[in-house]
């Protein structure tokens, strides 16, 4: 969804000012150590140069024993800061999901350059 604009409709104006203020959530209720550790997991990811999804963040934070956060929404903005930043940027590819639990695509990431 692209960010509303002046003359945009009310209900896409609240549809986004929602979705703001549900990531806003997500990052407020995530503790500050495990926001730490997600970010470190994509810069380490971005720095490979392949290819990643949440699905690689979620397996690696798991690998190395870092706990799931109150919901698993909070890496959301985690990787949108890191896009923000232009630490990372989108491949152009949606990819399945490796978990049977979750049940939508995936966007694909790839670090930049010089991010």
């Amino acid at each position: 969804m692209s960010q509303p604009t002046l003359w945009s409709d009310p209900d896409e104006v609240a549809a986004h000012q929602e979705r703001l203020a549900g990531i806003a959530a997500a990052d407020d209720g995530a503790p500050d150590t495990w926001k730490r550790s997600a970010r470190h997991i994509v810069d380490v990811w971005a720095d490979t140069g392949e290819p990643f999804t949440a699905d690689h963040v979620w397996e690696t934070l798991d690998a190395i024993g870092v706990g799931m956060p109150p919901t698993p929404s909070a890496l959301g903005p985690i990787i949108a800061t890191a896009a923000r930043n232009g630490d990372i940027r989108k491949t152009g590819r949606m990819v399945p999901t490796r978990h049977r639990h979750r049940h939508r695509d995936l966007t694909e990431w790839t670090g930049t350059p010089c991010g």
